[in-house]
Order: C-alpha cells, then structure tokens, then sequence
C-alpha cells in the first residue's frame, strides 16, 4: 500500500524587497532545528533548509505569498533570504506568535495544515 507523507504548508506574505546590492532572489526557508520531544528523547538533527518557494527580484517592493511545505515534525525556525548568485545576502526571521522556533507536532499536521508566519524582529532567527 503506497501513502502520500502528510505535508503541512508554511505561508508568508511577503513585501519583497531586493534593495541590497547584486540581489537577484527572495526565497523561504524554514530549518529544523529541533525534535518534537527535546533530549533525553531521541532526536538526531541535520539542520539543512527546506527551501521553499522563491521569486526573482522585481523592479520595485510588491507583496508575494511565499510558502514552504514540511512533511517531518520537529521545531522550525523560518527565515526569508535574499540571495544574489549562490551567495546568501540576507535572513529575516519569521515566526507564529513573536516566537522564532515554531513547534510542528503530529497533532498540527491533522488539525491546521497551514501556519501563517510573520516577520520578526530578530535577523537572522538566533
């Protein structure tokens, strides 16, 4: 029996800026950072970004929708980068309830499969 992975999205509306020198991209990402059950529960961790979607810089700031989909529970931390090349410029943080690390448990993904972020004062999520 083949079953599709429950996937829960990660929606930002973004106001995309690309006013630092050589940017060329705005992209979210959102890092595991943490397990659901903190230590001594077992947890290995990799902290690699999901990146999610991205846009090319327009001419002049717009309002985007970007969005991320996660299909493994943990703590994340959501970030919107401004990259030029291959070469990060920029984290901004973004977080649910002016918090950084956002808790995505089993109990999440069946009830509210979309969180809606927003940004925070902290750059980069620390």
């Amino acid at each position: 029996m083949n079953t599709a992975p429950v996937v829960m999205a990660i929606q930002a509306d973004v106001a995309v800026a690309c006013t630092r020198e050589g940017a060329t991209r705005v992209e979210l990402h959102a890092t595991r950072v943490g397990c659901v059950n903190p230590p001594p529960a077992p947890c290995t961790i990799a902290p690699r970004p999901t990146v999610g979607d991205g846009v090319e810089c327009p001419p002049a700031d717009s309002p985007v929708d970007l969005g991320v989909e996660l299909t493994q529970a943990g703590r994340y931390q959501v970030e919107v980068v401004t990259l030029a090349g291959e070469d990060e410029l920029f984290a901004s943080c973004w977080g649910e309830g002016g918090v950084t690390e956002m808790l995505v448990d089993d109990e999440r993904f069946a009830a509210n499969p979309t969180i809606e972020v927003e940004l925070l004062e902290q750059s980069p999520c620390e």
